[in-house]
């Protein structure tokens, strides 16, 4: 189970949260991003792991419910989050809101797809959730992000026209993540 809220200590006390190991049976996990779900900003979920709510808002095609949520076939990753460490008084160190990317490749570049894109272009807030392996990550409320894509047309026959891009957001605490209900 994931912590919904992280909450920080405000005096000079530790708080150490468990942690769980196995050395005969880890529990790892592999792969990359696979699948990126976008809604527009401030569309979040009633409740996310509830496979049934998800059945009922995913849709690719309907125009007019900006409460839909569209799924995208990716391959991507998400490199480290960035944050800047900050030396203040009495020698402490403090680091800022981090800085957190996915990088994201589309391979299917139907005309929809790239009218999808388009329309990103706008640069618009979206909220998205995002799954690799057997992981969904963005909480009940989703991730607010910026989103950037763009064409990819390699030279060569064999190479595989791609829209390539980013998504991009600020914020304290990784999100959280839970076993993919869907």
């Amino acid at each position: 189970m994931s912590l919904v809220t992280v909450v920080c200590p405000t005096d000079c006390e530790n708080y150490l949260a468990p942690v769980d190991f196995s050395l005969c049976d880890p529990d790892v996990d592999f792969g990359e991003i696979e699948r990126i779900y976008v809604t527009a900003r401030g569309a979040g979920l009633t409740d996310w792991t509830d496979a049934a709510e998800w059945a009922a808002r995913l849709d690719n095609d309907t125009e007019d419910d900006n409460t839909k949520i569209r799924t995208l076939f990716v391959r991507g990753d998400q490199p480290p989050a960035e944050s800047n460490e900050v030396e203040i008084s009495l020698c402490r160190i403090v680091y800022s809101e981090k800085d957190f990317t996915l990088n994201l490749d589309i391979d299917e570049t139907s005309v929809i797809n790239n009218d999808f894109m388009r329309y990103i272009e706008c640069n618009d807030l979206y909220t998205i959730w995002y799954q690799a392996g057997k992981y969904l990550y963005g909480g009940t409320d989703g991730i607010d992000v910026n989103i950037g894509l763009n064409n990819n047309i390699p030279r060569g026959c064999n190479e595989l026209n791609l829209i390539t891009g980013t998504v991009k957001w600020q914020a304290k605490h990784s999100p959280e993540k839970i076993i993919n209900p869907l």
